[in-house]
């Protein structure tokens, strides 16, 4: 969730530090009724909740910790590591959806896609292939809602519940690009990371709620 090149004021680099540092309090805190819930499903209920919750930690660190270091290399470094773990958290959402109520109709495929088109983007971050931010953007969106050509399957498989919360949090997700393309705006990158937190608690209701199983 990284801002761009412009330079943060003092109170702008707080804000967006502080933003994410509370993504990563907020995991930590629901760690025991994760425990709670990988106690009483099936193998895949327990893989796909973990994979979900270490994306979204990963997410989360490395956001705090780009945005709390100071200019130099070791930034530009996490910075990487911020943009791929977008990736993996993508595909860490679809994780628990595809080997839980999707299993049975045709997940595998949408978890082998998500996975799949993760690997590539952060294999394009790595290799400089996506420097231009609007096409990092236009990519993320597509790989995030790539799941809508398996909307019959959803429809079938998950509760129409949890189909509301994540298509919610994917809206704040989505939605919340709009902020973070205002690069030159102040605090405009801190907005952007309160969408993210806002989509992040609704997968995650959508996740223990109704696909954990």
């Amino acid at each position: 969730m990284s801002a761009s090149e412009r330079p943060e004021s003092q109170a702008e680099r707080f804000a967006n530090t502080a933003s994410a540092a509370i993504g990563v309090l907020m995991a930590l805190a629901c760690l025991p009724a994760l425990l709670g819930v990988v106690s009483r499903v099936s193998v895949y209920g327990v893989i796909g909740a973990w994979v979900f919750y270490c994306s979204v930690l990963l997410l989360y660190t490395s956001s705090t910790l780009y945005h709390a270091l100071p200019p130099g290399e070791w930034r530009r470094k996490v910075r990487l590591l911020d943009h791929s773990a977008i990736f993996i958290l993508i595909a860490g959402t679809y994780t628990p959806l595809t080997l839980g109520p999707l299993r049975e109709h045709g997940g595998y495929w949408l978890f082998g896609l998500e996975w799949v088109l993760a690997a590539l983007g952060i294999a394009m971050k790595v290799s400089g292939s996506l420097r231009f931010g609007r096409i990092s953007n236009i990519i993320y969106v597509f790989v995030a809602w790539v799941g809508l050509f398996w909307a019959k399957p959803f429809a079938i498989g998950m509760p129409m519940p949890g189909i509301a919360w994540i298509l919610v949090g994917g809206f704040f997700y989505t939605g919340g690009i709009v902020f973070y393309a205002a690069k030159h705006r102040p605090y405009a990158h801190f907005i952007w990371h309160l969408f993210v937190l806002g989509g992040t608690v609704c997968h995650a209701v959508a996740v223990f709620g109704y696909a954990v199983r």
